[in-house]
């Protein structure tokens, strides 16, 4: 048996030989400030870098930036342990929109030599995903499994299904 995320794995050891890799800094934002190893720094990455209270809104902590560029804030980080164990899952990853969650899943799965099926009524975030992951794309018909197969049959290599239906996005690795 494959293991189950063999290429993720070979991705992710190509990035780590490149140094490209990036992890996440714990931090704590607080007012106009990001504490980075008990280092108060000024926060530019956000709308509040004044520090101005915004209205009478009682949580203090406001993610700023990305969690790479700003730091990761431990509250971020005890949620995605919670999800995990709750879901029964190794790891969680909170994305702040659907949009990014899409880039994100997208390109971490597919690559430039793979084939992405993709329905033709997709969300503009799911398309924007598809085409910025430098895969062929292939646009079936709305829920078109005749048209969707026929396509799948013309193709070889590594494929993906990516579609959203019943409000559940899906990412299908086809091989």
């Amino acid at each position: 048996m494959k293991p189950k995320f063999g290429s993720l794995e070979k991705k992710l050891s190509e990035i780590k030989k490149n140094n490209f890799l990036r992890t996440l800094q714990d931090s704590k934002i607080e007012k106009q400030y990001i504490r980075i190893n008990k280092k108060n720094l000024l926060n530019f990455s956000s709308n509040d870098y004044l520090g101005i209270k915004p209205g009478k809104n009682k949580y203090s902590q406001f993610q700023s930036s990305s969690r790479l560029v700003a730091g990761n804030d431990q509250s971020f980080t005890i949620l995605e342990k919670k999800l995990s164990r709750h879901k029964s899952q190794e790891k969680t990853i909170i994305y702040p929109t659907g949009y990014m969650a899409n880039l994100g899943v997208v390109s971490a799965l597919t690559g430039k030599n793979d084939t992405i099926f993709s329905d033709e009524l997709n969300h503009a975030s799911i398309v924007e995903a598809c085409k910025l992951s430098g895969s062929k794309i292939k646009i079936f018909k709305h829920n078109n499994m005749d048209d969707l197969e026929k396509k799948i049959k013309k193709v070889k290599g590594k494929k993906f299904l990516v579609l959203k239906e019943y409000s559940v996005w899906m990412v299908i690795g086809l091989n």
